[in-house]
């Protein structure tokens, strides 16, 4: 990740995130609903109701024929040719094929590791009206399997066949925003302008000053602390920011993701963008 002359990648312990960018999930959630207010895109993959994530994973999805897929992609292509603000929602499955594994998909992380018998042992204790604690067991479980996928190196990963689409929509007009969860940093390698980008779980391969904010993309100064004139960190030499007991204040850069549970990043561009949509892919 990091070129000759730079420090270390932003520590992946450094879970903090400035209280200026505290949101809660309801931004999220009234962003997903006025964006799908006019129009509802169904998935290509169509699986009957669930209950739970456990009974999702055990569910195949039903492949759409010949016929179907072709008529949905005609809809697709009529509500994109006609949109007036289109904007587009993508996660993890859109760079599967380039290597990132997903979580929840045919091959995800989640779905290899699923052991089928687990469920049936929830059934059971839920039917004996047991109470059903074993959600920390659940959580070990997932860092467990997570920990078994290898992530390819972000840097050497080039945009998949979706990415380029995207960016090309983008590219004639019809495309506004692209508002993502993935941190693989494609879509900007893909020709999509930061201005048109939102990703709300941040991007691996840049980091941020715990103090300022800023957010490099290359050229890492290999100190590790921010190097920034207008950054008050730097008011301080780097001996005494570097043997600090305490980090706060001292312009240490983090990587610029947003881990579990934490709150998103700034993501009042998208709002109005979604706001803005008569489409959203």
């Amino acid at each position: 990740m990091l070129a000759s002359k730079r420090c270390r990648a932003p520590s992946d312990g450094d879970d903090y995130l400035p209280a200026a960018h505290n949101y809660q999930l309801a931004p999220m959630k009234a962003l997903l609903r006025s964006a799908r207010r006019d129009f509802y895109l169904q998935s290509l993959q169509e699986t009957s109701p669930i209950q739970s994530e456990d009974e999702e994973l055990a569910l195949k999805p039903a492949q759409n024929n010949v016929q179907e897929l072709d008529a949905k992609c005609k809809k697709l292509a009529e509500l994109i040719a006609n949109s007036r603000h289109l904007v587009a929602f993508t996660g993890a499955g859109i760079s599967t094929s380039v290597g990132i594994p997903d979580y929840r998909g045919e091959h995800g992380i989640r779905t290899k590791n699923f052991d089928r018998s687990k469920l049936k042992s929830k059934k059971r204790r839920k039917v004996d009206g047991e109470e059903d604690a074993d959600s920390e067991e659940d959580e070990e479980d997932t860092t467990k399997e997570a920990q078994q996928v290898e992530i390819p190196e972000f840097n050497s990963l080039v945009p998949s066949t979706t990415h380029m689409a995207l960016s090309e929509l983008h590219r004639l007009g019809f495309l506004k925003h692209v508002v993502s969860q993935n941190v693989d940093n494609l879509h900007l390698k893909s020709g999509v302008p930061a201005r048109a980008l939102t990703e709300v779980h941040g991007n691996a391969t840049q980091a941020k000053c715990e103090t300022c904010e800023k957010i490099y993309t290359k050229d890492f100064p290999w100190t590790g602390l921010c190097d920034d004139p207008e950054c008050v960190s730097t008011k301080r030499s780097v001996e005494q920011r570097l043997r600090a007991r305490t980090r706060h204040g001292n312009g240490r850069l983090k990587r610029n993701v947003v881990g579990f549970d934490e709150p998103l990043g700034d993501i009042d561009s998208a709002i109005d963008e979604c706001e803005a949509a008569d489409v959203a892919l």
